[in-house]
């Protein structure tokens, strides 16, 4: 049978003594039997008694939970969360903004994973960054990268665009081999191009056409055409 929803008289007559400082306030364990907006209906003492979360109770309290309930002249509020029984998982919520503040070091240890989730901004400010896991997977829609210097050691790299498009004052590239193969048309200008091949130099088409405006130049001990 449903406990009947009124506070009892001698509760309230308690609860309301404010002129003696040690009946202001009194506490109660009950237990969370509804939830209808922010109010929750707590059994007490025999009664349901309507009462709020306390801003410090940073536990969302479930139904069904076992809370210690504080009763003022002001009103009843949930103070903490004594016990649960259902397999819901304990959550921290809060209306307010919140700041964690400490002058020592915060660490978040979870053995089966951390979630960082945010609807709107997610903004990250440190002297030193450092990331340390065997696998990483990074995806968005848009990034923007800016740094004054970069330096990377991988041991292989694998890159897929649609297109790639690279500007620099100066690009030095050094392989010990290097392959590349271009199906279409591959095109290159330059103010001047200086090519040096310490052994071996060798160039196969099908059509091969070389064009000057002034002059062209082979210079070698032997040379053989044709």
């Amino acid at each position: 049978m449903k406990p009947k929803q009124h506070l009892d008289s001698q509760l309230l007559d308690k609860a309301s003594e404010s002129t003696s400082p040690t009946h202001e306030v009194r506490f109660l364990s009950g237990k969370i039997i509804e939830q209808e907006g922010d109010t929750y209906s707590v059994y007490a003492e025999g009664s349901l008694i309507p009462s709020k979360r306390a801003f410090d109770c940073l536990t969302k309290p479930e139904i069904g939970d076992l809370i210690l309930l504080t009763v003022t002249p002001q009103g009843c509020f949930v103070s903490q969360i004594l016990s649960r029984t259902s397999e819901a998982p304990l959550q921290l919520a809060t209306a307010e903004d919140v700041c964690i503040t400490s002058e020592g070091a915060i660490k978040i240890n979870g053995q089966k994973g951390v979630q960082i989730q945010s609807s709107s901004e997610l903004e990250i400010n440190s002297e030193k960054l450092a990331i340390n896991n065997l696998s990483t997977r990074f995806r968005t829609l848009s990034l923007f990268f800016q740094a004054k210097e970069a330096e990377s050691n991988v041991g292989r790299l694998k890159l897929i665009a649609d297109w790639i498009e690279q500007k620099a004052e100066t690009i030095r590239q050094r392989f010990t081999r290097s392959d590349r193969v271009v199906r279409e048309a591959d095109q290159q200008q330059a103010g001047s191009l200086v090519q040096r091949v310490d052994k071996t130099a060798s160039l196969r088409a099908e059509h091969t056409i070389i064009k000057a405006r002034k002059d062209v130049q082979v210079d070698g001990k032997r040379i053989h055409m044709g």
